[in-house]
């Protein structure tokens, strides 16, 4: 089982933090929702925002909860990861919960990282026409396209300089740095301005992979096999 509850709340990226935000509670009903199913293992995804200090209350509460409702069944680990240790051309770290059913007997552990990857990961390697980027929340920060690409949020916190001229990325540039195959397709109907939402809000299907490939060396094939 994988879940994704909203980061926003969490999140440090606007500056803002809010540990009261209704959407942290999600985090708690999926917890409440691995409770009630019990599958054999699951994945919790989220913000590094969330060791913050300012959102001690509500992961305090988090890990009341977990300790309740999951530790009796479950061995859980919770690892920080960099999505460009796994094939993402994006700088972008993330709390991963992995959870393994005890009667297994296996500890979960992270996939390793493929640093000899990193090396064709800068943008100038992914997007050739980008000569420079500016991120930060004042847009203040000129980073080389010898650089790695900053986090891709769903707000435009990324301005790309191309051709003498700045701009926003593209739908398809999106796709590049976000590891989505050149087949998947963004329905006409939906804006330019909504499609860099979307990948700024996902899950990068190569971080994913890696992860999704570590679990099934944790258990092995026969366990794995077991696996609803």
């Amino acid at each position: 089982m994988l879940l994704s509850p909203p980061c926003q709340g969490f999140s440090v990226a606007k500056g803002v933090i809010n540990p009261l935000d209704p959407r942290n509670k999600l985090f708690l009903d999926s917890i409440s929702l691995i409770a009630g199913v019990l599958p054999k293992c699951f994945i919790i995804e989220n913000v590094p925002g969330m060791e913050d200090p300012r959102n001690t209350s509500i992961l305090n509460e988090i890990k009341r909860r977990i300790a309740e409702e999951l530790e009796p069944h479950y061995e859980i680990k919770c690892f920080k990861l960099c999505t460009l240790n796994f094939g993402v051309p994006q700088k972008r770290f993330r709390l991963i919960f992995i959870g393994y059913l005890k009667e297994y007997g296996v500890i979960p552990t992270p996939p390793s990282p493929d640093f000899e990857a990193i090396e064709s990961l800068r943008i100038v390697d992914i997007v050739p026409e980008i000569d420079a980027i500016k991120v930060g929340q004042s847009k203040k920060t000129l980073k080389s396209n010898t650089g790695y690409m900053n986090t891709i949020t769903a707000t435009d916190g990324v301005i790309v300089y191309s051709k003498g001229e700045s701009r926003s990325l593209t739908v398809d540039e999106n796709k590049k740095f976000a590891t989505f195959p050149d087949w998947f397709k963004i329905p006409s109907e939906i804006s330019t301005v909504k499609a860099h939402k979307l990948f700024g809000n996902t899950i990068p299907p190569m971080f994913m992979k890696a992860i999704v490939e570590n679990i099934k060396n944790d258990l092995g094939d026969d366990l794995l096999s077991e696996i609803d």
